[in-house]
């Protein structure tokens, strides 16, 4: 679970559901693991979004989902090294505004396997999201 404020957890599994939903909408198979439901593995990891082109899948685009109290030092440090170290890729996915604070903790912990991407909480209860993998 992240080290997240409680009013934070809402966004972050509407975020979850929402990037679910836009991979769904384009025909790739998902699995989502909000609020630290354990849905369904990737490797060793119940990781935010695993979407694929198969319903058994070897290679998937696997997402994590932060809220802004969650781009910290110590989310970093607990989770994103050990996501670094189980993937040959991921993304992340942090509030527009974070890119620089979550790259900066990215190169901190040495982790270079990561692409940063952005999501938003729409005034209309909607998320948009920039540069989900395998769109």
């Amino acid at each position: 679970m992240a080290n997240r404020f409680s009013i934070k957890q809402s966004d972050h599994d509407g975020g979850v559901r929402a990037a679910g939903q836009i991979y769904r909408e384009r025909g790739k198979y998902v699995w989502t693991n909000p609020d630290g439901e354990k849905n369904q593995p990737w490797g060793t990891y119940y990781i935010d979004v695993i979407a694929a082109d198969s319903p058994s899948p070897t290679v998937a685009w696997v997402v994590e989902i932060e809220t802004d109290d969650s781009v910290n030092d110590a989310e970093a440090r607990t989770q994103w090294v050990n996501y670094a170290k189980a993937y040959s890729h991921w993304s992340l996915a942090v509030p527009n505004g974070y890119v620089q604070t979550a790259e900066g903790l990215l190169n901190r912990y040495g982790i270079t396997n990561c692409n940063v991407i952005t999501w938003q909480h729409n005034s209309n209860g909607t998320f948009t999201f920039w540069g989900l993998p395998g769109i």
